[in-house]
């Protein structure tokens, strides 16, 4: 490695560290970070860190990256406007029959909380609630992780990223629907009413309780302050983008992992885990899971077949175009007619009064002498 791209190596490598501390830092001070302009602002500085020492074109991919990225989340944070605009109904009985049509009459979210749900915290609701908030932060580190390695795997990514969250907030617009917690008793905000609804058994909505419980309650406390603040869409539950980001992150990494078990264990611990979680804190629906779950099937689905069909330019493409420029057209050059050989002439008939073998065979042609005008194209 030259001595110029080792310093900026080991420089990347300084800055990410100091990055990551940092980033530790702020989630035991101040809490995990949750808004939307905080989580962008984070993913921009890992992209930084990931681009000092490179060449400036890098830096101007950078920059339109992370404004499309930046886009996606406002376009997240209007749906609750044009959700409300949009004059469509609350759904609070369409996912809790589906999920009694699933579970043969029982309420998912009843049933595990009356057969785990404890006045003492135990071990699964302190998992539980660890496994709940990754949400907030794998999905960013994934994403700026993925962009440093090579633009191609983030592109890849991000199209069913994208796609997830896009018809995520189109279902949130036209479908907005009243999570367990609200349907149980809650009460949640709906153009600009507050509803109280009693569709389900009482449920506690006890998320953060294990970080309370692992002395973090400051962290319980600003996840509490979010889920009242002004920019949180309490009816953005059909589908679950907990649950889907999790099953995108399984899936997307499974060929990745070289053993079976492994690859297994990611999926029971993450996805199943995390709707396991959503479901037991009351805050999704298995419908809700399920539905994020085919979005990224059909995401894949259509993204691999796209992607086969026109392949994702490298970075080594990238550089070959910028410094070399397209590869020249093939051209073909048509082959020179060819002049076909005259037949050769009959042999002349053997003479009266011949006899023996030259009488029974004729006489050999002597060989034709080639003649330059035969190797030239014929004149026009």
């Amino acid at each position: 490695m030259p001595a110029e791209e080792r310093f900026w190596s080991q420089t990347r490598f300084a800055l990410f560290s100091v990055y990551v501390v940092s980033y530790v830092a702020f989630f035991v001070i101040k809490g995990i970070i949750i808004d939307r302009i905080s989580v962008t602002i984070s993913v921009l500085l890992l992209m930084i860190c990931a681009t000092i020492g490179r060449p400036w074109r890098r830096w101007v991919r950078l920059l339109g990256d992370i404004v499309l990225y930046a886009i996606m989340w406002v376009i997240y944070e209007e749906t609750r406007s044009w959700g409300q605009r949009a004059g469509m109904p609350l759904q609070v009985t369409m996912p809790i029959n589906i999920d009694r049509a699933l579970f043969f009459g029982e309420d998912p979210n009843v049933w595990m909380q009356r057969k785990l749900y404890r006045p003492a915290v135990r071990w699964y609701d302190i998992y539980a609630s660890l496994l709940y908030f990754t949400h907030f932060c794998v999905p960013p580190i994934v994403i700026a992780t993925l962009w440093a390695r090579g633009r191609q795997h983030w592109i890849r990514f991000m199209r069913r990223f994208a796609t997830l969250l896009f018809v995520a907030c189109a279902g949130f617009v036209l479908l907005p629907t009243a999570p367990p917690w609200a349907a149980a008793g809650g009460k949640v905000r709906f153009r600009e009413q507050t509803l109280q609804l009693d569709e389900l058994e009482p449920l506690a909505r006890h998320t953060s309780r294990g970080w309370s419980h692992l002395g973090l309650g400051y962290l319980a406390d600003s996840w509490k302050v979010a889920t009242k603040a002004q920019w949180s869409n309490p009816v953005a539950a059909m589908p679950s983008l907990h649950a889907g980001f999790a099953f995108l992150i399984a899936v997307y990494f499974w060929k990745a992992i070289p053993w079976l078990w492994a690859r297994v264990a990611l999926v029971v611990i993450y996805p199943v885990g995390m709707v396991a979680a959503l479901v037991y804190f009351g805050e999704h629906y298995v419908a809700d899971a399920l539905a994020s779950w085919l979005i990224i099937g059909a995401a894949f689905w259509f993204w691999g077949w796209w992607e086969r069909a026109h392949p994702i330019a490298t970075e080594h493409d990238h550089r070959r175009l910028w410094f070399e420029g397209p590869a020249p057209l093939a051209m073909t050059v048509p082959a020179e007619p060819t002049v076909p050989s005259p037949a050769p002439a009959p042999a002349p008939a053997p003479a009266a009064g011949d006899s023996g073998a030259a009488g029974l065979m004729p006489a050999p042609t002597p060989p034709r002498a080639t003649d330059v005008s035969d190797l030239l194209p014929p004149s026009e």
